[in-house]
């Protein structure tokens, strides 16, 4: 049986007794840790209790600082945690130099979505019955962006009549006057600031002149995917890497001919690619354990497009893989082939063993080339191996297995991961295999993960 889509988010009932600053507490529900917004509670309550302006005259009703962002390095918020050495594709959403400048990494768009539809639908309906406030700097606040939606802020400076205000979720500024600038609910300000601000790791001790500028300048104009890297994060600024979607460091990129650069063969793995250098801490060796891949990176409570790989009837288990990863999927792709070839005659004689990761290049298919871990060593010089990005299992002969080099594009966790269906939509999963379909995910207090088909597409 379908369920019909959130609004945003699927959330459960709670009890509404109580002061409104109380009831709002309880209404926040779990926004912090799985991005439910409960519009409809919110909304419902402050109607249920005349609609009026005390409803939001406590100041108890708001909040006065954002959640951390180190959280998203420490735990699973909303079931996104990011991690060292694992390249993510970001959004670079404000640039001013490789010194400064903000990212949005792919895998919190779910999340962003989901909190950009809550804060409209609510702030539309009550901002004539807010209070005004006055703002202090670095104080959360709520204001219309460029485009003319409502959106989380932070308060910067002042100027005459008008706060300097920074919106979180994208790393950009804008000046707001006082009366159009509205303190933040506390249910929207429990989610930390999903723009990361950022520096890149070779500039911090070298100068930025014209010319590098303008090499940025191109590349962004250039709208291919950027991936990151991350080392740590000193007063609330990540020290990152940037690569392209060819895998190459664009620090590195700097030192060639403008000529070359502007005239590469997108569709080649170029011999500017120096995987053994992205290394962010500690040593490069020994990294073709399976321990070194996290595991899947799966946005929990938030609408998703999701491709179904394949669907077990009768055990109720389905594997999944989300939708907007195909891109990824094929630059991981086109990589591997470029890596496969190179090592062919490095590791033709390597020892494998259960656990190691690895290339597949299968002869009689000639695009046929995946990751995979070793999960069984067979007579005959075979093994069992099983796809991080696919949903199946396959005995491949040793001699076309590769080493998997570490680099931050082709170490990306697995792109495939498996969930539970509910039993009511059992019927419906041969229906779905091969096809793409929305879903929710969620998970368990035992940490399984289990999805639901949903009848809305995912925005």
């Amino acid at each position: 049986m379908k369920q019909s889509m959130p609004e945003p988010a699927l959330v459960e009932p709670l009890t509404t007794d109580g002061s409104p600053p109380e009831r709002l507490a309880r209404i926040r529900s779990s926004a912090a840790l799985y991005g439910n917004f409960d519009v409809n509670g919110i909304l419902q309550d402050w109607q249920d209790h005349g609609g009026g302006k005390e409803y939001w005259s406590s100041d108890d009703a708001y909040t006065r600082r954002y959640r951390n962002q180190k959280s998203f390095f420490e735990s699973n918020v909303c079931g996104v945690r990011l991690q060292r050495r694992v390249g993510y594709d970001v959004i670079i959403s404000r640039w001013f130099s490789p010194k400064e400048f903000s990212v949005v990494p792919r895998v919190f768009e779910p999340l962003r979505k989901a909190l950009r539809k809550a804060i409209n639908a609510v702030y539309t309906e009550i901002v004539a019955f807010l209070p005004s406030a006055k703002l202090n700097v670095g104080m959360p606040c709520c204001v219309m962006d460029h485009s003319g939606r409502w959106c989380r802020a932070q308060v910067g400076g002042l100027l005459g009549g008008e706060y300097h205000v920074r919106m979180v979720d994208t790393g950009l500024w804008k000046y707001v006057d006082k009366q159009q600038t509205y303190l933040l609910l506390k249910c929207f300000g429990d989610l930390p600031e999903l723009a990361l601000s950022c520096k890149m790791r070779e500039f911090e001790t070298d100068p930025v002149d014209c010319a590098v500028q303008s090499f940025f300048h191109h590349q962004r104009k250039s709208k291919e995917h950027f991936f990151m890297t991350f080392t740590r994060m000193v007063d609330g600024v990540l020290s990152v890497q940037l690569f392209n979607s060819a895998g190459q460091n664009l620090f590195e990129l700097l030192s060639i001919e403008p000529c070359n650069f502007f005239t590469d063969n997108p569709g080649t793995v170029p011999d500017t690619l120096h995987f053994d250098k992205v290394v962010t801490d500690g040593g490069a060796e020994g990294r073709t354990n399976l321990g070194w891949f996290a595991y899947p990176v799966v946005p929990l409570d938030v609408a998703l497009s999701i491709k179904v790989l394949a669907v077990d009837v009768n055990a109720g288990v389905g594997v999944f893989r989300v939708a907007m990863e195909e891109y990824r999927l094929m630059r991981i792709v086109e990589l591997l082939a470029g890596l496969a070839e190179n090592a062919e005659s490095v590791h033709s004689v390597r020892k494998w063993k259960v656990g190691d990761v690895c290339i597949v290049k299968r002869p009689s298919e000639e695009k046929m080339i995946y990751r995979a871990v070793i999960v069984a060593i067979l007579p005959n010089g075979y093994a069992t191996v099983r796809s991080f990005d696919y949903a199946f299992h396959a005995d491949e002969p040793l001699s076309q297995l590769r080493s998997l080099t570490d680099n931050p594009i082709t170490y990306y966790p697995p792109l495939a991961f498996s969930a539970r269906l509910p039993i009511e939509e059992r019927p419906i999963n041969p229906d779905l295999s091969n096809e793409e379909t929305n879903m929710v995910f969620s998970c368990d207090g035992h940490g399984l993960l289990y999805g639901s088909v949903i009848d809305a597409p995912a925005n």
